[in-house]
């Protein structure tokens, strides 16, 4: 049996909670801050007490609790929750975008590559049965070969305001800008749907 476990509470770690629950892994241990919603997934996954975290110094310190760690914390919190989860040997599943930082993403990758761990990135749009049709009717030819993508995803007003006007994403020293945020989406999947790989373009 696969185990997780997961940092951060927030609408995508619950989640992340009841999808690996119900495939028949085993949520292990978890880190909120909030101590409410902490003790509300301890009870629902049968989480002993030890192994569910406030602090995440103190999750951390407690060593590799299980195969894999998933990451839905801010996203400037991702670099480091990833850095200190690969140091333990966890596997990661990371909510995106991994980082706004560039050099920071480099290293990641890096630091996964050099410890043979896997690090997937939730771009979970291209799982989506709209996209999975497309992707299979490009793979399939009969609309002959894709020499051009546009891809827009169109952000809703009140999805903008709730979570970047007022919502957990308002804050730029906390979190990545909006069009990062969003346009991942769309950069994942003009790289997943193509029949053949993208070609660098240099004007």
């Amino acid at each position: 049996m696969v185990t997780v476990a997961i940092i951060g509470l927030g609408n995508r770690g619950r989640i992340y909670a009841h999808n690996f629950n119900a495939q028949g892994a085993k949520i292990n241990a978890v880190c909120e801050k909030n101590p409410g919603m902490l003790k509300y997934i301890r009870e629902k996954y049968n989480i002993p007490e030890d192994k569910a975290f406030l602090d995440e110094k103190d999750f951390f310190a407690a060593g590799k609790l299980a195969d894999a760690l998933v990451i839905a914390t801010q996203d400037r919190d991702h670099y480091r929750h990833a850095m200190a989860g690969m140091e333990l040997g966890y596997h990661l599943l990371c909510e995106k975008p991994v980082s706004p930082f560039l050099d920071q993403c480099v290293e990641l990758d890096e630091t996964a590559r050099k410890k043979g761990l896997k690090m997937v990135i939730c771009h979970v749009l291209r799982y989506a049965p709209y996209y999975d049709r497309i992707k299979e009717v490009i793979d399939s030819g009969v609309i002959g070969e894709i020499t051009d993508i546009n891809q827009t995803e169109n952000v809703g007003y009140w999805h903008f305001a709730h979570s970047y006007v007022r919502g957990n994403w308002r804050r730029e020293e906390e979190t990545g800008p909006s069009i990062l945020a969003k346009c991942c989406h769309d950069l994942d999947l003009i790289y997943y749907t193509p029949a053949s790989p993208a070609k660098e373009y240099i004007p």
